[in-house]
């Protein structure tokens, strides 16, 4: 049985106070920064505020990809209006498998997981991905628990509906994820691969700063590298290529997440790029990074330790026209390897 959802009747409402020398049109265009996964719009004004609603993107210019509506329809029955929510959860024997289209619902994978097993914990994660996906979110701390800065409610990782209750409000999006499940537990040891890295490692530390929407600021926490060692820092582990071996004490879980941007990142979410086209050189290597990374899990000495997957199809950013090929692939060829793991 797969589950899925594809939809979300919540429409956030951003209040926000009207400065000196601020206009409607310069407002949105803030928001649009704070809010990169949603698209903001004016639902009232009153003499103080605005009161600005988000919604999700449903403009293909917005997604850059000019074949992704044609293949959001062919593959998966969707309108653009409903892809950024969209998730499956796959069956993978005890380990919580999360397919989506947005990296953001990614978070879902760990908690399922603590949900079937509540002594289960990731001080091991491996990220795979052309991005770090470690922005500063829309998130506070307070005696250690993580709030939306906005609204100041609690989120719970261990909470899938918290989980995508904050990414429906856009606190939390597919650029800063890792930034709040970092943020939100102990420290541990975090594998950052991708094709482009150089070797490098970094320990982050929680870092206080403010956003500003209108006239009000807002505290926020992100993170920043440092090159000091500490037990209550994540240690980050940058490397090119999937590892062998990564540390973590016994049988320490792991989660393995994954964007498929990893492999190919032919628009980057960047509107100027829409216009580059496939050619066999790209096709060729994106088929051999995918194989790579099997192959490379398939010897990986701690592919036993893995109790959570995510797969992100981000679309904007890996080429939709090869979904239909590498989706599977991948998806697959982890399901397949991961079924070989001693019970």
């Amino acid at each position: 049985m797969v589950w899925r959802r594809s939809s979300s009747d919540l429409v956030p409402r951003i209040r926000y106070s009207k400065g000196a020398t601020l206009d409607a049109n310069s407002a949105m265009n803030q928001l649009f920064v704070h809010f990169p996964d949603h698209y903001p719009f004016l639902l009232e004004e009153t003499a103080d505020e605005w009161i600005f609603g988000l919604r999700w993107p449903s403009d293909p210019q917005w997604y850059v990809d000019p074949h992704l509506s044609e293949r959001a329809k062919a593959m998966f029955n969707l309108q653009l209006s409903s892809l950024a929510p969209y998730t499956e959860v796959r069956p993978c024997g005890n380990i919580a498998f999360v397919f989506s289209m947005f990296h953001s619902r990614a978070l879902l994978a760990p908690a399922i997981a603590v949900q079937r097993d509540s002594k289960v914990t990731f001080p091991c994660i491996v990220h795979v991905d052309d991005h770090s996906d470690l922005m500063t979110p829309l998130l506070s701390i307070s005696e250690g628990h993580l709030h939306n800065a906005l609204t100041d409610r609690e989120i719970d990782l261990n909470e899938p509906e918290s989980i995508s209750t904050a990414i429906d409000e856009g606190v939390i999006s597919k650029g800063n994820f890792l930034t709040a499940y970092l943020l939100g537990k102990p420290a541990g040891y975090l594998v950052y691969a991708g094709a482009n890295l150089q070797p490098r490692n970094n320990w982050l530390i929680p870092k206080a700063d403010t956003v500003q929407l209108g006239s009000r600021n807002f505290a926020v926490t992100g993170l920043d590298a440092v090159e000091r060692p500490g037990t209550d820092r994540w240690i980050v582990k940058q490397t090119s290529r999937l590892l062998k071996e990564i540390s973590g004490k016994g049988n320490a879980s792991v989660w393995l997440d994954v964007d498929l941007d990893a492999f190919c990142n032919r628009y980057n979410g960047d509107s100027d790029r829409r216009s580059v086209v496939a050619t066999e050189e790209e096709k060729q290597t994106m088929r051999r990074r995918i194989s790579d990374f099997l192959n490379a899990l398939a010897v990986a000495k701690w592919r036993k330790r893995i109790r959570a997957v995510s797969v992100a199809a981000s679309p904007g950013f890996f080429p939709s026209e090869y979904w239909d090929e590498a989706i599977p692939t991948l998806c697959d060829g982890i399901i397949g390897l991961l079924r070989q793991n001693p019970k």
